[in-house]
Protein backbone atom coordinates (compact mmCIF):
# COMPACT_ATOMS: atom_id res chain seq x y z
CA UNK A 1 0.00 0.00 0.00
CA UNK A 2 1.62 3.80 -1.06
CA UNK A 3 2.00 6.23 2.08
CA UNK A 4 -1.05 8.22 0.03
CA UNK A 5 -3.32 5.15 0.76
CA UNK A 6 -2.29 4.82 4.16
CA UNK A 7 -2.62 8.17 4.42
CA UNK A 8 -6.05 8.49 3.44
CA UNK A 9 -7.00 4.98 5.23
CA UNK A 10 -5.69 6.55 8.20
CA UNK A 11 -7.35 10.26 8.28
CA UNK A 12 -10.76 8.21 7.27
CA UNK A 13 -10.42 6.10 10.48
CA UNK A 14 -9.44 9.18 12.66
CA UNK A 15 -12.77 10.98 10.54
CA UNK A 16 -15.24 8.33 11.44
CA UNK A 17 -13.81 7.67 15.07
CA UNK A 18 -14.32 11.35 15.68
CA UNK A 19 -17.91 11.28 13.64
CA UNK A 20 -18.94 8.33 15.80
CA UNK A 21 -17.83 9.72 19.45
CA UNK A 22 -19.72 13.27 18.50
CA UNK A 23 -22.46 11.80 17.63
CA UNK A 24 -22.97 9.22 20.25
CA UNK A 25 -22.79 12.35 22.46
CA UNK A 26 -24.80 14.66 20.34
CA UNK A 27 -27.43 11.66 20.70
CA UNK A 28 -27.96 11.80 24.35
CA UNK A 29 -28.72 15.28 24.82
CA UNK A 30 -32.51 15.37 24.16
CA UNK A 31 -32.58 12.63 26.85
CA UNK A 32 -30.77 15.20 29.06
CA UNK A 33 -32.81 18.39 28.22
CA UNK A 34 -36.41 16.15 28.25
CA UNK A 35 -35.39 15.63 32.18
CA UNK A 36 -34.86 19.02 32.38
CA UNK A 37 -38.10 20.07 30.84
CA UNK A 38 -40.04 17.54 32.98
CA UNK A 39 -37.53 18.07 36.10
CA UNK A 40 -38.08 14.22 36.27
CA UNK A 41 -35.69 11.13 34.99
CA UNK A 42 -39.07 8.59 35.51
CA UNK A 43 -38.07 5.72 33.40
CA UNK A 44 -34.66 6.15 33.54
CA UNK A 45 -32.66 2.96 35.47
CA UNK A 46 -29.79 4.59 38.27
CA UNK A 47 -28.14 1.21 38.36
CA UNK A 48 -27.90 1.01 34.42
CA UNK A 49 -26.65 4.69 34.42
CA UNK A 50 -23.93 3.59 37.23
CA UNK A 51 -22.94 0.55 35.17
CA UNK A 52 -22.44 2.71 32.13
CA UNK A 53 -20.41 5.08 33.99
CA UNK A 54 -18.36 2.38 35.36
CA UNK A 55 -17.93 0.83 32.04
CA UNK A 56 -16.69 3.81 30.52
CA UNK A 57 -13.75 4.97 33.37
CA UNK A 58 -12.52 1.44 33.38
CA UNK A 59 -12.15 1.91 29.35
CA UNK A 60 -10.95 5.29 30.12
CA UNK A 61 -8.24 4.11 32.15
CA UNK A 62 -7.24 1.54 30.44
CA UNK A 63 -6.77 3.51 27.03
CA UNK A 64 -5.00 6.64 28.90
CA UNK A 65 -2.47 3.92 30.68
CA UNK A 66 -1.47 2.77 27.32
CA UNK A 67 0.26 6.68 26.71
CA UNK A 68 3.27 5.82 28.29
CA UNK A 69 4.09 2.56 26.63
CA UNK A 70 2.92 3.68 23.32
CA UNK A 71 3.95 7.65 23.53
CA UNK A 72 2.11 10.37 22.70
CA UNK A 73 1.51 9.28 18.89
CA UNK A 74 -0.97 6.62 20.06
CA UNK A 75 -2.57 9.15 22.38
CA UNK A 76 -3.12 11.73 19.48
CA UNK A 77 -4.05 9.32 16.73
CA UNK A 78 -6.53 7.41 19.48
CA UNK A 79 -7.54 10.83 20.91
CA UNK A 80 -11.77 10.10 19.52
CA UNK A 81 -11.39 6.75 21.21
CA UNK A 82 -10.28 8.37 24.62
CA UNK A 83 -12.60 11.26 23.96
CA UNK A 84 -15.61 8.70 23.72
CA UNK A 85 -15.48 7.33 27.44
CA UNK A 86 -14.14 10.49 28.79
CA UNK A 87 -17.24 12.65 26.96
CA UNK A 88 -19.77 9.65 28.48
CA UNK A 89 -18.46 10.02 31.84
CA UNK A 90 -18.90 13.80 31.91
CA UNK A 91 -22.98 13.05 30.36
CA UNK A 92 -23.46 10.69 33.04
CA UNK A 93 -22.53 13.05 35.53
CA UNK A 94 -25.24 15.01 34.70
CA UNK A 95 -27.49 12.46 34.01
CA UNK A 96 -26.50 11.45 38.35
CA UNK A 97 -27.10 15.31 39.13
CA UNK A 98 -30.52 15.14 37.32
CA UNK A 99 -31.27 11.92 39.28
CA UNK A 100 -30.40 13.07 42.83
CA UNK A 101 -31.93 16.49 42.20
CA UNK A 102 -35.16 15.86 41.06
CA UNK A 103 -35.54 12.80 43.21
CA UNK A 104 -35.15 15.52 46.34
CA UNK A 105 -37.73 17.50 44.42
CA UNK A 106 -40.08 15.28 44.07
CA UNK A 107 -39.79 13.82 47.70
CA UNK A 108 -40.06 17.81 48.82
CA UNK A 109 -43.46 18.31 47.03
CA UNK A 110 -44.91 15.13 48.04
CA UNK A 111 -43.87 16.21 51.43
CA UNK A 112 -45.67 19.34 51.09
CA UNK A 113 -48.83 17.51 49.58
CA UNK A 114 -47.86 19.67 46.33
CA UNK A 115 -48.97 17.81 43.19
Amino acid sequence: MSNDSVFRLETFGLFMGWGSSVSYHLSRVPQLWLNHKRKSVEGLSLAMFAIIFAANASYATSLLSMIPVTGLEFFYKSASYVYGPIGSIFIDIFVFIQFFTYRRARALSSDLGLP
